[in-house]
């Protein structure tokens, strides 16, 4: 094999030329198989959740499920649209922070006694709360927003909107549940399919 840029003889499969570091053929191909491998691993934790089990989660962890939702699955949703739109992992642990301190901190407050009064617990509970729904909602549409920026790949813009998390009304009232629904539907339409 010779080099196509300076004409040097090369090993066989070499990826770069030894004389003037041109890359072969060979590398090209090797950089799209490596692409394409590194998008299939990202896309491995999209995985097809049954309906029944997403319920059992949702409703057994007291809707702790969403916030490990949006952790496991933010590495992968940053991969399916990597040049628009960004699902901060610091985000996704900031709500999961804001819910377990909701649930926990203001009867910590009263066990070990810190001296808080009624109205200043009552007013964290309140702060954490607001801010907990803020911060899920502002995940939820920011989720839906990629999942229809890369369908919008592969259909027709109008297809993407009617049948892609269309509903802005389910995305409030159920967040990650819905969400993981419409990766359902996706991975379903072939869409999402780590295979590919």
């Amino acid at each position: 094999m010779n080099c196509m840029h300076c004409g040097a003889v090369l090993p066989v499969r070499a990826e770069r030329c030894e004389y003037c570091g041109a890359a072969t053929p060979y590398a090209k191909a090797n950089l799209e198989e490596k692409l394409r491998q590194e998008k299939k691993d990202g896309l491995k934790s999209m995985k097809r959740v049954s309906g029944g089990m997403l319920l059992f989660l949702y409703f057994f962890s007291l809707g702790f499920y969403s916030c490990i939702w949006y952790i496991l699955r933010s590495k992968s949703l940053n991969r399916l649209a990597p040049n628009k739109i960004r699902l901060p992992l610091w985000a996704a642990c900031l709500y999961t922070f804001l819910i377990v301190s909701w649930f926990s901190l203001p009867q910590d407050f009263v066990r070990l006694g810190l001296g808080l009064s009624a109205e200043a617990i009552d007013d964290y509970f309140s702060l954490a709360f607001l801010l907990s729904f803020v911060l899920s909602l502002w995940l939820a549409f920011r989720v839906r927003s990629i999942l229809q920026i890369y369908a919008s790949q592969y259909l027709e813009k109008n297809v993407v909107v009617l049948s892609i998390a269309s509903s802005g009304l389910m995305t409030v009232l159920f967040g990650a549940l819905y969400l993981q629904f419409q990766v359902n539907k996706m991975i379903s339409m072939e869409l999402l399919n780590p295979d590919l």
